[in-house]
């Protein structure tokens, strides 16, 4: 059950969100929220114009012009015996879906959403199943953890028949590990309190890189712990929590790129929320929420309602964007520009330099949209 819930805090979250232990002795996940919308955003000769396509956890989804502002198409997967999504990939070339479900990976045509085969999990929920697509469509590494075995699994699968392949030197459920190119795969390890990146060959099945988090951040006392809260082709946002004598925490960010070792300035932090990093890795946006406690160690978390903008470089906060109550930032424009914000209903697009809403672009959906899981794993950003 610990793995379990773990695994599922780790997934659905992107920040300081753990586990904790109730009075009955049976583990929880304090702050998790069942995955109810996946984000995939589409590009290319087939998709001219920006498009966000949200599924939620029953299965619907609605496809949004982000460009025009308008609603595209909206229906559901019902057809390919799909009821709930927690995340997906998109081969735009080959003008596949691939989307993770309770016990199986299935793969659409991206255009009239048939179903086109699957790989099936018969002892692993969505929640244990992490799916990276290489940038080319060929390559596609399944992690997933065996209920029954107690065991977890990295493979490589064929793009273009389904067929598993060699195992994979690394255990890559952390939802943070993505291709670095074709061959490279950044994975983000977290095995028996041991956490590090490892970058691999995947052709090779080699690893040419095994940096352990504790050589990446210095001076770290061992009750202090390192969180990777982001990553985007090759950088990774880490949160450190530092504690201090009250009992408390003193947090701060920092940038650290896989390829040349280099780790920007920290970035203290007295903001809780979820740390996301901008798409031109310049930037840092914290969507912030306040802690209220429950009981006996366990809490809930509530939007506050503001996202804060940081500079990397300069470790400044830039501006404050007033934003709904329920929510989340679920992706940014590749120029750095507009900031992606769903609420139930609405996707808000959001001018990052003059902290105003561009868009509003509505929509309605039958799915009680709690929370949400922006870009799934490895699909690129706008």
């Amino acid at each position: 059950m610990w793995t379990t819930c773990w695994a599922r805090c780790v997934t659905n979250t992107t920040t300081r969100r753990t586990a904790v232990k109730s009075n009955q002795g049976k583990r929880i996940c304090a702050f998790s929220i069942s995955i109810l919308i996946s984000i995939i955003f589409l590009q290319g000769t087939a998709y001219a114009q920006q498009r966000i396509t949200l599924f939620s956890g029953k299965g619907e989804y609605v496809d949004l012009n982000i460009t025009a502002g308008t609603v595209a198409k909206k229906g559901n997967v019902w057809k390919a015996k799909i009821y709930g999504v927690a995340h997906g990939a998109i081969d735009r070339a080959a003008k596949k879906l691939y989307l993770v479900s309770d016990y199986a990976v299935f793969v659409l045509d991206a255009e009239s959403l048939q179903l086109l085969g699957k790989i099936a999990f018969p002892s692993s929920p969505a929640d244990q199943i992490n799916m990276i697509l290489a940038p080319e469509g060929k390559k596609i590494i399944i992690a997933n953890f065996d209920t029954q075995e107690l065991k977890s699994h990295t493979n490589l699968y064929s793009g273009d028949n389904l067929k598993m392949g060699k195992e994979i030197s690394c255990n890559a459920l952390s939802k943070n590990s993505h291709f670095l190119d074709s061959k490279k795969l950044v994975c983000i390890e977290n095995i028996n309190g041991k956490q590090g990146v490892v970058v691999l060959d995947v052709d090779k099945n080699s690893i040419e890189k095994k940096i352990p988090f504790t050589s990446i951040v210095k001076d770290l006392a061992p009750q202090d712990r390192i969180v990777d809260v982001d990553a985007f082709q090759g950088k990774i946002l880490f949160l450190k929590k530092v504690m201090v004598k009250s009992g408390g925490a003193k947090d701060s960010l920092f940038l650290y790129d896989v390829s040349t070792g280099a780790l920007t300035p920290e970035i203290s932090v007295d903001i809780y929320g979820d740390f996301r990093l901008y798409a031109d890795a310049k930037r840092i946006a914290v969507d912030e929420e306040k802690i209220i406690p429950l009981g006996p160690n366990l809490v809930k978390t509530e939007k506050v309602g503001k996202v804060h903008i940081f500079d990397v470089k300069t470790a400044k906060k830039l501006s404050t964007i007033d934003t709904p109550k329920e929510g989340r930032v679920v992706g940014f424009s590749k120029n750095g520009q507009e900031i992606y914000y769903w609420s139930p209903g609405t996707l808000k697009v959001l001018d990052t330099a003059t902290a105003t809403t561009r868009k509003n672009i509505q929509f309605h959906s039958q799915a009680e949209v709690q929370n949400i899981n922006y870009a799934p794993f490895n699909v690129p950003v706008l």
